[in-house]
């Protein structure tokens, strides 16, 4: 499911998880990789960070 960052929240990625979806949201770049419950955001996470350090977009 695509989105931008208003959909950045625990809420959606945990949902998109328990429904097998793959998320196509554009995290915060100020967002913490902390899981507090949600792995699938935590992965998100990570991997947008690593994009923005290497100057793609993500």
């Amino acid at each position: 499911m695509p989105g931008d960052g208003a959909f950045d929240s625990r809420q959606t990625f945990s949902y998109l998880d328990d429904q097998n979806m793959i998320p196509a949201i554009k995290t915060r770049k100020n967002a913490i990789p902390n899981a507090k419950g949600c792995y699938a955001r935590k992965l998100a996470v990570l991997a947008q960070k690593t994009d923005y350090k290497n100057g793609l977009p993500a």
